[in-house]
């Protein structure tokens, strides 16, 4: 073997600091990444100079102190994982393998069932995290989210964007923000390049409608960034064979339940449900890794459970969320109106298939022993989110803004914003009644939450508190034997409440002062 290639479903970044070295590839066609170190580190470093498709002459990755057949044999175990080629692949041939991968996980959905400890999201190392808290150190965070637009093609009724609507008699001013335009996104994402960061998010709103998505998602690709996309699918109807191309890490579809009238009335768009689905079954034929998101809500308490199913039938994976957020712009309507009852919620948290379960096969019945000299998340240090109009903010549910991208640098910001360092110095000893109750182990908090209650992230949520409360006596009662399940499966304990009303949402707006200038 004289010549390898590297083919345009690779992505990856390469960090050095001190003696040590790390890189990072991503295999976007099968969804993985990979993790190298020091000396693999170094040759991969090599590789990536070198654009895609293009011939890589092993003579070219000779580096002082390697040997050349240890190098021949490290670039066929790349070969072997899918991170290099020996020639270019034409469409036909990669259409070939994206059949074979689908075939394949199609087979494992069908055939994998998961014990309850199985679905359990313990903290598990991986590429990612290992590259991040390594490049961490220097200040280099591992992702960055882009908020592309606050407009969308559905009008959701548990959306937290600013100025959304939740019913038809309201209106929505979603669309009138003063927005980054494209030659924001090329400078900023050069920038970001230099920087070495290695993953990009895109998101909204909804992304498929931003003008110029098509040039910013290319653009993303040819700066070698892995990427993932949050979107309801409705625009991508007729252009999933155009995203393909560009090989997204992931594609995170909004689904809600396989029941369409419930569906569809959380999104208030009419076939939204079908239209979603049928993106799923042509990013599904073509080995895009898919998520299904789904918050849960009143309006689909009694059906949630159908998306689990749904999400195997597509070879997605699906992802539900208890933690309902309140709009950005201080419309509080979401937990007046949709968050389920406490009662509710103790059965919802028997399910092991949401994130914050509370059972014997979870460590300490879901009881997590957290360092006070850490920091709750990484929002504003391993990743970032820049919203519609550039203000750059931890993420895109904590809108407290470090600066502007219209006014100064990405890199000028994360190195000078006296405010970006001031949160970044806070660690769980500095909250307010963290740590100083027995339900404090129970408790995931989200700074953002308690920033869009209070105007201050360091402040109690209400909502974290109380859920940290429920798990907290919940796993009292398992342990003398109590189970608010009765022996039934969550949603046949759930069907209690045949009766729930869905009332049409009404905006409830609070003093908002500080977020209508955050």
């Amino acid at each position: 073997m004289k010549i390898v290639y590297r083919p345009k479903w690779t992505n990856g970044r390469y960090h050095k600091s001190g003696k040590d070295s790390k890189a990072l590839l991503y295999n976007s066609l099968e969804g993985m990444s990979f993790l190298f170190e020091n000396e693999s580190a170094d040759i991969v470093n090599e590789i990536l100079r070198f654009s895609k498709d293009k011939p890589i002459l092993i003579n070219d990755l000779l580096i002082e102190g390697y040997n050349k057949d240890d190098i021949v044999e490290f670039c066929n175990e790349l070969i072997n994982v899918g991170l290099l080629t020996p020639s270019v692949l034409s469409e036909a041939n990669i259409d070939n393998l994206r059949n074979v991968i689908s075939i394949n996980r199609k087979k494992e959905s069908i055939d994998t069932v998961k014990t309850v400890q199985e679905k359990l999201p313990f903290e598990i190392s991986s590429a990612e995290s290992d590259y991040s808290n390594f490049i961490e150190k220097d200040g280099i965070p591992l992702s960055v989210m882009l908020e592309l637009t606050y407009s969308c093609n559905e009008k959701c009724i548990h959306c937290y964007n600013p100025g959304a609507a939740r019913n038809d008699n309201e209106e929505s001013t979603r669309n009138l923000f003063n927005k980054l335009n494209y030659n924001d996104y090329e400078k900023l994402i050069i920038e970001l390049r230099e920087l070495g960061i290695p993953k990009i998010s895109l998101t909204g709103g909804e992304p498929f409608i931003k003008k110029d998505i098509w040039k910013i998602i290319k653009l993303i690709h040819d700066n070698d960034f892995s990427f993932d996309i949050f979107t309801n699918g409705l625009a991508l109807v007729n252009n999933v064979k155009e995203l393909l191309q560009y090989f997204p890490q992931s594609v995170r579809l909004s689904v809600y339940s396989a029941i369409e009238e419930v569906h569809d009335s959380i999104t208030r768009v009419n076939g939204s449900l079908t239209k979603t689905l049928k993106v799923a079954k042509e990013l599904q034929k073509n080995a895009v890794p898919i998520y299904f998101n789904c918050p849960i809500m009143k309006n689909n308490l009694l059906s949630y459970h159908t998306v689990y199913s749904l999400a195997k039938e597509y070879s997605a994976l699906a992802q539900f969320d208890i933690n309902l957020i309140d709009a950005l712009d201080g419309d509080i309507a979401v937990s007046e109106q949709l968050q389920v009852s406490n009662e509710q919620l103790e059965i919802l948290l028997r399910d092991p298939n949401i994130p914050l379960y509370v059972g014997k096969e979870a460590p300490g019945y879901g009881k997590k022993i957290l360092d006070k000299t850490e920091p709750f998340c990484g929002a504003g240090i391993n990743i970032f989110n820049i919203t519609p109009e550039g203000n750059l903010t931890p993420c895109n549910s904590f809108p407290i803004s470090f600066g502007n991208l219209k006014e100064k640098s990405f890199k000028e910001i994360i190195l000078n914003s006296e405010k970006l360092k001031q949160w970044q110095q806070c660690t769980i000893n500095d909250y307010e009644e963290c740590g100083t109750h027995e339900q404090c182990w129970y408790c995931n908090r989200c700074p953002g939450q308690s920033f869009i209650e209070h105007g201050d992230a360091l402040k109690k949520s209400t909502a974290n508190h109380n859920t940290a409360k429920i798990r907290f006596n919940l796993a009292k009662k398992l342990k003398v034997g109590f189970d608010p399940l009765s022996g039934l499966k969550p949603f046949d304990a759930l069907k209690k409440y045949t009766h729930i009303k869905t009332e049409v949402v009404k905006s409830i707006k609070i003093k908002d002062d500080y977020r209508n200038n955050y």
